[in-house]
């Protein structure tokens, strides 16, 4: 399934550590906004990770899960690309 991700987050480091996070998972398609496609189990690990570094008090982070159909609906203007995973090789 494919996961959008966008996040407000305060502090500066805290931010970082998001960012990072979600590099892991997904593509920055623009500053603050990631899409992963991911599985059932690496979807909850995602969630898990930002858990840790979210403040609960301060910070905002949005998690929509978007469905086969719903991502053949989706529209890109100017600049903007469909997210496309990148190859990686298992050495």
């Amino acid at each position: 399934m494919r996961y959008v991700v966008c996040y407000d987050v305060v502090d500066d480091h805290r931010r970082n550590r998001v960012a990072d996070t979600l590099k892991d998972y997904g593509r920055r398609v623009q500053y603050s906004v990631f899409v992963a496609d991911l599985d059932d189990q690496l979807a909850h690990k995602m969630i898990e990770a930002l858990r840790r570094e979210v403040n609960s008090e301060e910070d905002k982070v949005h998690i929509f899960l978007l469905c086969r159909a719903c991502c053949g609906k989706a529209q890109m203007l100017g600049l903007a690309e469909t997210p496309k995973d990148e190859p990686y090789y298992i050495i």
